[in-house]
């Protein structure tokens, strides 16, 4: 009789990577064989609601492949979904966070009566990279007035330290460091110079962000050398 297989052992099969897309030097993760097979898909909800079971009020989805995951989640745990979309996408009143990439910046948005004070706040995504979107997304959490209870997402990069930026919160993966999925086309190992010269891992279809002695905190604040300053969540 076959064995089962985990979550993890399925996603490695159905992750497909193309390297040099869309920039020379980035191996991408292709996500769209997962989303083609439900039960997988619903097996990797389940493992992301089920690790924060009966702790979260709502789910927060951060665009864009995390509306689907994020959509999956709230389906599955029977939970009401709210969107962290890209600045000028919503309607009405907004909360902004800004973050910073290695070519350039970005901003999350988020309607201000997206949750209830004190709702509890389950963020997904499909990838935790540096840190810096999700930490932007818990900002915006922070600005509704309701409580994070932590992140759940697919896959988390190795090397990048994402889970460490966003402490104390917890963080879970399906996937706890980048997996090696098939391909037909050749691998190589994708870097970045974009901090200071020094190669850095790359996968995902995310670039690396630009590295240092910043910290982004979860109230939005960047911790350094020189102390606390407040400021919008920026990925460093």
């Amino acid at each position: 009789m076959q064995q089962p297989t985990t979550v993890a052992e399925d996603l490695r099969n159905a992750l497909r990577t193309f390297p040099d897309f869309p920039k020379p030097g980035i191996n991408f993760q292709d996500f769209t064989p997962v989303f083609a097979q439900p039960r997988l898909l619903r097996r990797i909800a389940e493992s992301l609601a089920t690790a924060f079971d009966g702790e979260f009020d709502r789910v927060l989805a951060v665009e864009a492949r995390g509306f689907v995951l994020g959509t999956t989640v709230a389906a599955v745990a029977d939970r009401p979904l709210a969107l962290a979309r890209k600045k000028g996408k919503l309607p009405g009143p907004v909360f902004s966070a800004a973050y910073d990439l290695a070519y350039g910046t970005d901003t999350l948005e988020l309607q201000q009566d997206a949750f209830a004070p004190g709702e509890r706040v389950l963020i997904v995504d499909d990838v935790l990279a540096s840190g810096g979107t999700l930490a932007a997304a818990a900002g915006l959490v922070a600005k509704c007035g309701a409580q994070l209870v932590g992140f759940s997402v697919v896959m988390t990069l190795a090397g990048l330290d994402g889970a460490a930026r966003l402490a104390p919160a917890r963080v879970f993966s399906s996937f706890p460091t980048t997996p090696e999925p098939r391909t037909g086309r050749a691998r190589r190992p994708a870097v970045s110079t974009s901090c200071g010269g020094r190669p850095t891992p790359v996968a995902a279809g995310l670039r690396t962000a630009r590295q240092g002695p910043m910290r982004v905190g979860l109230n939005g604040s960047v911790h350094g050398a020189t102390g606390v300053a407040p400021t919008t969540a920026r990925k460093g």
